[in-house]
Order: structure tokens, then sequence, then C-alpha cells
């Protein structure tokens, strides 16, 4: 058999050192006093993820609770580990310090100063998202074929490059009423540089470069995009 249980913290109160291992303890925030403040310090909130109301907060409030009017609170030094609430009766991504109201102004004077947050939260899905990368360059010096035909020595004149870059983001910004996907982005670069250096004093440089950009929004009035771009550039240096 499970329970769930919180505590109360109003005006004058500190918590201090208060261990909520209980796996449904959670507390409920309420403070209108500017003189006497309430103070939530050196407390452990975890696994408070237990079926029923408020399932995986660790301090918890509403105009209901804080009577339409929260001010002078202290938060402080406290750890929030594992509170994401149950699967059944939340979205399993509930924030471990939730002080809600639905009106403007009833909320001020709140601290919240150096605690600890460990696999909890809520997300925000459209900025939520995993990066993937690969990118590599390579440079090669080749035989001077100019001054090979020209039967002068073999001189390390001839230089060769090339490098590639991809990068994939995915989030967590699901559709499912098209088709069921999440937003997908991705970036490819590469290009390949080719220099010479002309009787050691002119270098001569030739760049060719491509770059792709590939675009899936899961919530777009348009259909996914490509945008593409080839350049070409030649650059010439002389040294006196």
């Amino acid at each position: 058999m499970t329970t769930r249980a919180h505590l109360r913290c109003f005006s004058n109160y500190d918590s201090s050192k208060h261990n909520s291992n209980q796996n449904g303890l959670w507390l409920s925030l309420g403070n209108s006093s500017n003189s006497n403040a309430a103070v939530i310090r050196g407390n452990l909130f975890r696994n408070n993820n237990n079926d029923g109301e408020h399932s995986g907060r660790g301090i918890y409030t509403n105009g209901g609770l804080s009577g339409a009017n929260l001010t002078n609170v202290t938060i402080d030094n406290n750890a929030f580990i594992n509170n994401y609430g149950s699967s059944v009766t939340t979205i399993a991504l509930e924030a471990a310090i939730a002080l809600q109201t639905l009106a403007t102004g009833q909320q001020n004077n709140i601290r919240i100063t150096n605690n600890f947050f460990d696999q909890n939260g809520n997300r925000d899905s459209s900025k939520s998202f995993i990066t993937s990368s690969v990118g590599l360059f390579a440079n090669a010096r080749l035989v001077d074929i100019m001054g090979a035909l020209a039967k002068r020595p073999w001189h390390d004149d001839l230089l060769l490059g090339a490098g590639f870059n991809y990068v994939a983001w995915a989030n967590e910004h699901y559709n499912p009423n098209i088709g069921g996907y999440s937003d997908f982005f991705t970036n490819t670069q590469a290009f390949v540089a080719l220099q010479y250096l002309v009787r050691k004093q002119l270098f001569v440089k030739l760049v060719g470069a491509y770059a792709k950009s590939r675009f899936e929004k899961a919530f777009a009035t348009v259909g996914d995009y490509n945008d593409t771009m080839l350049s070409a550039r030649l650059r010439v240096l002389y040294l006196f």
C-alpha cells in the first residue's frame, strides 16, 4: 500500500532539515506576511511520484493554497531528486517547484537560490532536442607535377584540402496529428581546396564549397524543404 501526504508551510515557518524521501510527500506553500518569511532550507525532496494530486511536485502552491497572495518566501539550499510525477495522473514531467496562480500580481518577493536539481522538471518540448554532429578535415601535399614535367627537383608546392561537417537536430516537439513526427533539421557543409605555390612567391588557391540545410517542421503549414548553396572562389597572394 502506498500513501500520499503533504506538509504545509506558512509564514514564520522554517522547514530546515526535512527529508521528504517518502515517495509521495510534498510541501504546499503559502505566506502573505511581509515581515515573517517562509523559509524552506536544507531539505531533500526525492521520489515524489505516487499517483495523486500534485504528483511529482516537491514544493507546490496555487491561488487557493496561498490565499491569492504569496510573498516573502526563501527556498534555499535544498535538493530535488527524481521528482517527475506518476504516469497515470500526470504527464510524468512535473516541475519540482511549482508556484502557480491564475492571476497576475499574486506572487512577489520569492527567492529561490542554491538548490540542487537532478531528474526533475517540466521540459519545453519545442526547445528540448538532441544534437548529433560529425566533422573532419584533412590537408595533403601532392607531387609537384608541374615541376616534374619541367625536370626541376620535386617540390611540395601543391596542397590539397577537404572538409566535411554534418549536424542534425531532433527535438521533442511532437505532432501526432500529421503522421506523428517531431521537428528535425540537418545542416551539411563540405569544401575542397587546391593551392599551388608558383615559384615560391605566388599563392593560387581555388576553393569549391557545398552546403545544404533540411527543414522538417512538425507544426509548420508548409511542407518539408531544403536550402542548398554552391560556391567557388579564387584567391591569389603574391609575396615580394
